[in-house]
């Protein structure tokens, strides 16, 4: 499987209250809203490894992970990380393959074991990268203020959800 794992990252969005000037970088795509790219590492125990939090909604994944890594966020040598497929495939970031199934959802509904080696891999992959799915489902339901749009200052946030 995934030996050499150390974990799994993903981006979370949370809702903000930004200056009027700066709403155009922080509306989000999926809803009338302003929000924050949150990046966040966890390892198959859902304990948060790395955590960087600042960037606006518009921010694409890759680009998040980008100045997270600026920031000095690494993976260590050997070793490798799950993303999805809005990362890019490197040495030490493993996505899923494309076009083929890869959601635990369309595997439980179709009730098909994987029909070639891309499938299986999928597969694994998708269930291994849950972890990061509880771990940003178990963020904002222990911290509710997390799901309404924070209203503080924008230096505030940052030190809040770190």
């Amino acid at each position: 499987g995934f030996k050499d794992c150390v974990g799994c990252v993903d981006g979370t969005h949370v809702r903000i209250q930004v200056p009027v000037k700066q709403q155009g970088k922080y509306r989000s795509y999926k809803a009338n809203q302003t929000t924050m790219n949150v990046f966040i590492e966890c390892d198959f125990s859902l304990t948060v490894t790395y955590i960087y939090v600042g960037m606006e909604d518009s921010a694409q994944d890759q680009m998040v992970m980008n100045f997270a890594s600026v920031e000095g966020w690494t993976v260590p040598d050997g070793k490798f990380v799950l993303t999805d497929a809005g990362y890019g495939l490197t040495i030490d970031h493993m996505t899923p393959f494309r076009g083929c199934r890869y959601h635990l959802t369309e595997w439980e509904h179709s009730k098909q074991r994987p029909q070639n080696a891309k499938e299986l891999y999928n597969l694994r992959h998708a269930s291994y990268r849950s972890a990061i799915e509880r771990v940003n489902a178990l963020l904002k339901g222990r911290w509710t203020i997390l799901k309404s749009p924070i209203l503080v200052k924008y230096s505030m946030i940052l030190r809040l959800i770190k």
